[in-house]
């Protein structure tokens, strides 16, 4: 019998379940630190709206670049986030990308 902890599917088909890790993209790691900066959070409010640690926080930021592998939970608070200031993110990114004073 095989026993799972993290990351396994099940032998019917290899289906997903609640304790298979989700991908977080660097668009999504990018996106969460533009947040923070933007509303000048410190690492421990950040990880706090996350639900998570800040050493857990720290590995996501040292992983922006090739994103990482979270457990589905905190998936969940990732995507709940980022819905939640998705507006403020368009925003950031249009100043940033305007012709007329733009980085």
């Amino acid at each position: 019998m095989l026993v799972c902890v993290l990351g396994c599917a099940t032998q019917k088909g290899m289906e997903m379940n609640e304790f298979t890790p989700e991908m977080i993209s660097p668009k999504q790691l990018f996106s969460i630190f533009i947040v923070q900066g933007v509303e000048n959070l410190f690492d421990e409010e950040l990880a706090e709206q996350l639900g998570t640690s800040v050493a857990s926080l720290n590995m996501m930021r040292e992983a922006k670049f090739v994103g990482i592998s979270v457990p589905p939970w905190l998936a969940l608070n990732v995507h709940r986030l980022l819905s939640e200031k998705h507006h403020l993110i368009e925003a950031t990114k249009q100043i940033l990308e305007d012709d007329h004073g733009g980085l």
